[in-house]
């Protein structure tokens, strides 16, 4: 209830303000709060109309944020592994992993491509992430998110040699539940 009440503040304050970042923020969070009540069917709701607001702003010769982007990849990854219906947005997953510099999509992009059955494509992009003990991920607070990605495409790949490598790294979270995206 706590949670709930800070949230109806913060969109009210968001409709104060009108910026489409933080417009961009309240409905990423609306769409984390509906998964984390079951609701998959608002959630992909919300999120695709995020999405549609994302397409007019550069159907209409605005810029999408560069959040944007990144959100709507949170989003994807949050209301469709579930279905096991990351495969159809492999190639929004290859952009974005080619349009931010650092290899952070990486691992949302090995997941994606797990579920659309290219599995020697996702194993690739595991190997070369695990190199050196993951060394390349930054470790930052999306660390641990990104290692449960992996995870979750070493699952779908079956592979034991590759999850003894991402289990060391992930054990001391097994008492936590990792989300994906803004969490409330």
């Amino acid at each position: 209830d706590e949670a709930d009440a800070h949230l109806a503040r913060h969109a009210e304050l968001v409709a104060a303000a009108q910026q489409p970042a933080l417009q961009i923020h309240r409905d990423a969070v609306r769409t984390m709060r509906a998964a984390l009540e079951g609701d998959y069917e608002r959630a992909i709701r919300i999120a695709r109309e995020l999405s549609e607001r994302g397409e007019r702003d550069e159907a209409e010769g605005r810029l999408r944020s560069p959040i944007h982007a990144q959100i709507h990849a949170a989003n994807l990854l949050l209301v469709l592994n579930e279905r096991s219906e990351l495969g159809p947005h492999t190639a929004f997953f290859e952009r974005l992993t080619q349009q931010v510099a650092a290899p952070g999509w990486r691992p949302a992009l090995a997941w994606a491509q797990a579920q659309a059955g290219r599995f020697e494509l996702a194993r690739e992009l595991i190997e070369a992430m695990s190199a050196d003990g993951f060394s390349a991920l930054p470790r930052d607070s999306n660390f641990v998110p990104r290692l449960a990605q992996i995870a979750h495409a070493i699952g779908e790949l079956r592979d034991a040699t590759l999850a003894a490598r991402v289990e060391p790294l992930l054990e001391p979270y097994g008492g936590s539940w990792v989300v994906f995206g803004p969490s409330t």
